[in-house]
């Protein structure tokens, strides 16, 4: 494996990042004082910050210069602040296998936010470090989080009974595991555009790293780490790229105030003719009422 330590990590709603001198606080009050949260983990609620702050905290601040350390901090975009954690409880260098381990705060369960977080690790273990399988456990009296893993991918490997201890005493073990070869089979994660050859060339190039369309049902379906296949509707020539950002916006007009257009297919040559209108070509206005409108960020991809 080639190890990379906890490198940032984005998704639309979250920030990965390795843990700061000033997290014990937020760490602590939104998601490592509350029973329900370490209720099937393996470690009791902290009593306060400082108890935090001194042991857990501490341990992560000496260990994630290390480049085999992979620890993050779930951030969630809207407040700037932690709200809850990944990272790899065990590798197995030998098989080049990762297991991994989270926790978020009660307040934001239930929204998707650690699938969101799950998936984006799993992209940069499997495309960055070379890891070749990756593992999660639960305790089968906790199914929701063996509903993440489902929803990344994994698939159900087997339940060893009485294999393992939590805060609920000794319990079964549910282990899910997937691996490289799977990875990027679901052709939900999929998508294909067609572009004329201008959009094309731009995008090929790097000019454009934007790509503007309808936010109707089949866009929806985007997320941040899809792949999309962009088809040149003259010649067939094709062009693979990653989603890295979705921007939402209830019509062209905002999405132009908002983004750089430099960055959407404009040119220097007809920058300051650029208008909202321009996409009216394409999309009508009730269609942009009805629907809204997306900015899908991307980077090119090797076929």
């Amino acid at each position: 494996m080639n190890h990379l330590g906890t490198k940032t990590l984005e998704t639309e709603r979250l920030i990965l990042r390795k843990t700061l001198e000033t997290d014990y606080k937020p760490m602590f009050r939104n998601w490592a004082n509350d029973e329900r949260v370490t209720r099937y983990l393996t470690w009791a609620p902290y009593e306060s910050a400082e108890q935090l702050k001194t042991t857990y905290h501490r341990y992560l601040l000496d260990s994630q210069e290390k480049a085999d350390f992979y620890d993050w901090k779930i951030v969630w975009k809207e407040t700037g602040e932690p709200i809850g954690s990944i990272g790899a409880v065990s590798l197995r260098e030998n098989i080049s296998e990762v297991e991994i381990g989270y926790c978020l705060g009660f307040a934001w369960w239930h929204k998707g936010i650690m699938t969101e977080a799950f998936s984006r690790v799993i992209r940069f273990l499997f495309d960055e470090v070379g890891v070749n399988r990756i593992t999660a456990t639960h305790d089968p009296r906790n199914p929701h989080s063996g509903d993440v893993m489902k929803k990344c991918g994994l698939q159900y490997e087997g339940t060893s009974r009485q294999a393992g201890r939590n805060m609920q005493g000794i319990c079964d073990v549910a282990r899910y595991a997937i691996l490289k070869e799977d990875y990027g089979k679901d052709d939900s994660m999929k998508h294909a555009m067609k572009l004329h050859p201008e959009p094309f060339s731009m995008i090929r190039s790097g000019q454009k790293t934007i790509e503007l369309r309808l936010n109707d049902e089949k866009r929806r379906d985007i997320k941040v780490g899809d792949r999309i296949e962009f088809t040149q509707t003259e010649t067939g020539e094709k062009l693979s790229a990653e989603v890295v950002r979705l921007h939402r916006f209830d019509s062209f007009a905002e999405l132009y105030r908002a983004l750089p257009l430099l960055k959407c297919g404009y040119t220097d040559r007809d920058i300051a003719d650029a208008k909202p209108e321009d996409m009216e070509l394409y999309y009508s206005p009730a269609q942009q009422a009805k629907y809204g409108v997306l900015g899908i960020e991307i980077k090119t991809l090797a076929i």
